[in-house]
């Protein structure tokens, strides 16, 4: 991930994504999409924000641009 993307976006702006299964965190590795919470972890340490707040939002915005309502 570009650490200066991430500081240039607003988190009402940023959504979670994988590259799975082809392009994980570790070269020559399977990616899953229980590696999305690294990209969550990244984004929380570049912002500087609790890792709650980044899932939280992240979901929030997932949830507004796809029209669903996802269960907790």
């Amino acid at each position: 991930m570009k650490r200066f993307l991430i500081e240039a976006v607003p988190m009402e702006k940023l959504l979670l994504e994988t590259d799975s299964p082809v392009l994980g965190p570790v070269r020559g590795e399977r990616n899953e999409p229980a590696n999305l919470k690294l990209s969550a972890e990244f984004i929380a340490e570049v912002k500087n924000l609790p890792l709650q707040e980044v899932i939280s939002t992240t979901t929030a915005n997932a949830q507004k641009l796809l029209g669903i309502q996802i269960r907790q």
